[in-house]
């Protein structure tokens, strides 16, 4: 399971800006990857038919380069985890919006399943699971139907987002 976060969030939530100027550099974003990481204890569990994946170890974080601003935008976790058997009716529940308090909050996961296909599935507080089977072919959108999904997604965005309504 692999689920970007905003930096904003991780501001908030775990409180790695340690200059408090809600700007997250990278050195940040490092030195509080325990806490990053630390986020998906508690808020994460996958499934295969029922019965409850492993993780394999702690989280990683991945940290990418600073943006123009000095800071990034996001930071990538990934979890990994061993279930019993053969991946076949994969359940993934993720409950971010718990943990940093935004009822808003969103994530987008990309889940890699056998046979190298990547579901992906955008995690909210309304939709805080994503059910796969890996033997049925994965849901295609039409053109317009991706359209008509992410013009309403960036309605709610630019509506929901407190700073864009202060401009």
């Amino acid at each position: 399971l692999y689920v970007e976060l905003r930096a904003l969030d991780l501001v908030e939530s775990v409180f790695v800006d340690l200059d408090r100027d809600l700007v997250l550099t990278p050195a940040e974003a490092r030195q509080g990857q325990g806490r990053i990481a630390g986020l998906l204890d508690g808020s994460a569990s996958v499934a295969n038919e029922g019965v409850a994946c492993e993780p394999t170890g702690t989280a990683e974080v991945e940290v990418p380069g600073a943006d123009a601003a000095g800071g990034v935008s996001q930071v990538n976790l990934r979890m990994t985890v061993q279930c019993n058997a053969a991946v076949t009716e994969l359940r993934a529940e993720l409950r971010l919006h718990e943990v940093v308090r935004q009822s808003r909050h969103r994530n987008l996961a990309n889940c890699p399943l056998p046979g190298d296909r990547t579901d992906q599935h955008v995690f909210a507080g309304s939709a805080p699971t994503f059910e796969t089977d890996v033997h049925q072919p994965p849901e295609q959108l039409s053109v317009w139907g991706a359209v008509r999904v992410y013009v309403a997604l960036g309605v709610e965005h630019i509506v929901t987002g407190y700073d864009h309504l202060l401009f």
